[in-house]
């Protein structure tokens, strides 16, 4: 075990986590909101990330929704995250 091995693992993290990143913003903007993903806990919905492309202002949390909790950005508490 060298360097090598730990810049390979870094290499393989760095790929797995934008794949995940880069597909999870294509369902966030690409709107339709699939039934089965919603229910990930504190995963954003694309319709969630609508309403914040709709109004300008709140729902800034793309990724995760706790955010907007935690500082009282969230809008429209009654669409479905």
């Amino acid at each position: 075990r060298g360097l090598g091995d730990v810049y390979k693992r870094q290499i393989y993290t760095t790929f797995v986590i934008t794949v995940l990143r880069n597909l999870h913003e294509s369902y966030l903007h690409c709107g339709y909101d699939f039934k089965f993903l919603p229910s990930i806990p504190l995963i954003c919905s694309a319709r969630y990330h609508d309403n914040h492309h709709s109004r300008v202002v709140g729902n800034y949390s793309n990724a995760t929704y706790i955010w907007d909790y935690v500082f009282g950005t969230r809008i429209d508490k009654n669409y479905i995250i």
